[in-house]
């Protein structure tokens, strides 16, 4: 039997521009059928796959929840080539996509 991965739906608060954790400990599906639901209240989402499953019970305040939902709002800020300087300073991340000018 082999044990289904699972996946964390974070989504992008459009006051702030940055991600906040929604749910996790959800199969594919259930990611998927939470995201639409969000998607339908204009919210945009992520589904990001998770290793492994999360003690927290509470996606909000579940501190490995934050650190993708924070990755991902940083991915979304270096990618968006705005000329606003950030918040946090500059990072030496390496993964983000190579913007095209």
């Amino acid at each position: 039997m082999t044990q289904e991965s699972l996946r964390v739906v974070v989504s992008l608060d459009p006051e702030v521009q940055s991600f906040r954790p929604s749910a996790h400990n959800l199969t594919a599906s259930q990611a998927v059928d939470y995201a639409q639901t969000l998607k339908l209240n204009g919210l945009d989402t992520k589904i990001v796959d998770q290793p492994k499953k999360h003690r927290t019970e509470n996606a909000e305040t579940c501190k490995q929840c934050k650190k993708i939902a924070d990755s991902l709002t940083e991915e979304l800020h270096n990618s968006s080539g705005s000329e606003e300087p950030s918040e946090q300073g500059q990072g030496n991340a390496t993964d983000g996509q190579d913007p095209t000018t």
